[in-house]
């Protein structure tokens, strides 16, 4: 259907807008379009026989629905990126990490080319941006409480309906941790007659992926029912992968007012861990797929549950309830010694997390051009435990935080409307840190000194949407932030560390054409005190996680167009520029890339078949161990180009071969002391969907 939607949309599209590189000459970014777009667009739009023929489908407007308050993007007073189902059929990605790392100022730092540790950052938040980047799916939190992040893999790519990256501070919304941005993800819901999907797909390195999806609905019930397995042996020696996956999605409406809804899903999985290699060995083909660690293994078991309801008051007003569980065991073994046995050197890492959220949602004032108010609280508990047997020590916390926001979005006139949002903020954190050793005469954990920490946090936000016609909408924003130390950053940290707060200012605009261009332009600074960082204490030589004395600046810019330059070519072009420093210092932030450029096209060849592109270009980035930037050697840039062809005979039904890094680029995401993660270099994938 979706599909289908996208190519009746591209029959009566007329060619590009001859205001196109006016528009963004005003900007200062006229020389990007002019790289893209060539006089023969401009001398197309002004053809008597373009103007002749038939009327320009308008785009559906897409709704945000991650900023609490619902609107279309271009009444948003942030940067948005919406990816639809659309975007991830046709798209050459294989993967979630895929699909985020070509939107505009989106990076991933992958340790094996997997979604299984991989981080997004977001406007340039360097190697803690898997804290400072916040993950939703379906309304439950996906960032641990510790380091690791948000695990990728533990999301069906297939399952999805759309990802919503929300680009700045969304502290008000999120609280704890939403400085560099948000990424909203919704899983597909039912559909008006029971549907059956199939997909499978095999590839370079072994790999296989196979899903099933049932989704559908019966009067007021809705569901969706899944699952998917997936293998691979990696590029690296060590570097294989598994995992399988279930869920179940529920929505069921009592007289037109009342609604519950249940979701839940279980992820298993085991992967290898090859670890980084030197830089002599990653610059040799013949040796970077090595590795010195043949026996670092791990395994994940992560459950997911959210149920909620929601009471339509009237047609102006509703109360939502919802209530979340996560639960998640990892064991693991690195540094693998032959003289001990596995069960002696393996750790385990188990987090149990809960949360509660109530919001209200009210709609008032005169009908056409009214206000939107919306009030919430929201409770969450983590109980963490970190163990580690080679390392004689055990890591317990208890950490739970408490929080209030309010917001509301006047309509002050037709063409103006103000958001303004608060949230108030309570910490307690409780840390024990226990010991290996001889306890009676027999080893056993010998409980450490509890440390507690409370904090209060607060954080605003500002912002003013103008239509400035009926296709332009200028935006501002001002807005705050804040992040606590997590688990493992207090596991080892200096007594006076603290949270770290950030200060926002936006400006941009959206543009939305009949014609099916749409335009997004956004200037931005963020600037954040007592950053939270692992790093040496200049006065101990220690190496401990500490808030740096130097306030940390990112100033950039972020350009994205998508547009039909042709009838049968839909095409895409962002660019992200950003300089990312320490203020007094001048130097670069360690793991960011001062530009990235992503494009892509969407060209159909016939009725039934399509061809699909896409390149990235990224800049070098400072190694993660070199704050002051003079010590080791860049990581160097690197462009990427993948492309798919897809066959579709049918509505639902389609066959497609793809290739990954045709130009065999070598390169990697992450380096600490000029040590390396190799990514994969080409590869190629085939495979089939399938509905009923």
């Amino acid at each position: 259907m979706q599909q289908s939607r996208r190519r009746e949309s591209r029959k009566n599209i007329r060619k590009i807008p001859f205001w196109i590189p006016i528009f963004t000459g005003i900007t200062g970014w006229c020389f990007l379009l002019l790289i893209l777009v060539n006089t023969s667009f401009a001398q197309d739009a002004t053809d008597d026989t373009l103007k002749a023929g038939p009327p320009p489908v308008k785009m559906e407007e897409v709704v945000v629905e991650g900023t609490m308050i619902q609107d279309a993007v271009r009444n948003l007073p942030k940067n948005v990126s919406v990816i639809t189902e659309i975007d991830i059929q046709q798209s050459t990605g294989e993967k979630v990490s895929d699909m985020l790392s070509r939107q505009a100022d989106v990076s991933i730092r992958s340790y094996s080319g997997q979604d299984k540790q991989a981080t997004v950052d977001i406007r340039g938040m360097g190697a803690t941006s898997g804290s400072n980047v916040i993950i939703v799916v379906d309304g439950i939190k996906m960032n641990g409480p510790d380091l690791t992040g948000s695990d990728f893999s533990s999301i069906s790519l297939n399952q999805l309906e759309k990802i919503e990256i929300i680009r700045g501070a969304g502290s008000v919304v999120y609280g704890d941790g939403a400085v560099g941005g948000v990424i909203n993800m919704i899983t597909k819901k039912g559909a008006p007659s029971p549907t059956l999907e199939l997909h499978s797909r095999v590839g370079s390195y072994q790999t296989t992926d196979t899903s099933v999806i049932y989704y559908g609905g019966f009067d007021e019930l809705d569901f969706n029912l899944y699952t998917t397995h997936y293998k691979t042996d990696g590029y690296r020696d060590n570097g294989f992968f598994r995992k399988s996956e279930a869920g179940v999605k529920l929505g069921y409406e009592f007289f037109n007012r009342i609604t519950l809804f249940l979701t839940t899903a279980l992820h298993v999985d085991e992967y290898g861990l090859p670890g980084p290699v030197s830089k002599q060995v990653f610059e040799d083909i013949n040796l970077r797929t090595s590795t010195t660690r043949p026996e670092d293994t791990g395994q994940t078991v992560d459950q997911r549950l959210i149920g909620g309801i929601k009471f339509q008051l009237s047609d102006q007003s509703h109360i939502s309830v919802s209530r979340g569980y996560r639960f998640r065991d990892i064991d693991f073994l690195l540094g693998y010694s032959p003289l001990l046995s596995k069960s002696e050197q393996t750790g385990f890492i188990k987090e149990v997390s809960k949360s509660l959220s109530l919001t209200y949602n009210l709609k008032y004032g005169p009908t056409g051009n009214g206000h939107i108010f919306k009030s919430g609280l929201d409770h969450a508990y983590s109980y963490y435990i970190r163990s580690s047997k080679t390392q004689l020590k055990r890591q317990n916390s208890l950490v739970e935080d408490f929080g209030a926001f309010v917001m509301n979005q006047w309509s002050l006139l037709k063409n103006l409307k103000m958001d303004l949002g608060y949230r108030q903020n309570s910490y307690q954190g409780k840390y024990r840190h226990d010991l290996y050793g001889t306890l009676g005469g027999k080893k056993a954990w010998i409980n450490g000194s509890q440390l507690t920490r409370n904090w209060q946090n607060s954080a605003y936000d500002l912002g003013f949407t103008y239509s400035l016609n009926s296709n332009v909408n200028l935006f501002s924003s001002l807005a705050s932030s804040f992040r606590s130390p997590n688990v493992d950053e207090l596991a080892l940290a200096e007594d006076s560390l603290s949270p770290q707060s950030g200060q926002h200012l936006e400006f941009g605009a959206h543009y939305r054409a009949d014609s099916g261009t749409n335009m997004d332009i956004a200037l931005f600074q963020t600037r954040i005190s007592d950053e939270i960082y692992f790093g040496e204490n200049p006065s101990t030589g220690e190496s401990v996680n500490r808030n740096y004395d130097d306030m940390t600046r990112r100033t950039g810019v972020e350009f994205e167009i998508k547009w039909f330059p042709l009838e049968e070519l839909y095409s895409w072009f962002n660019v992200a520029y950003i300089n990312a420093i320490f203020e007094n210092r001048n130097t670069r932030i360690p793991l960011t890339s001062a530009f990235e450029v992503n494009a892509g096209m969407e060209y159909m060849i016939n009725d039934q078949l399509s061809l699909s592109a896409t390149g990235t270009a990224v800049g070098d980035r400072i190694d993660g161990n070199d704050e002051n930037n003079d010590t080791y050697d860049k990581l160097k840039p690197y462009q990427l180009i993948d492309s798919k062809l897809t066959y579709a005979w049918q509505e639902g039904r389609r066959v497609y071969f793809g290739i990954n890094n045709i130009l065999d680029t070598y390169y990697s995401t992450i380096a600490y002391s000029e040590t390396y993660y190799p990514m994969p270099t080409r590869n190629y994938y085939a495979g089939v969907d399938w509905t009923f």
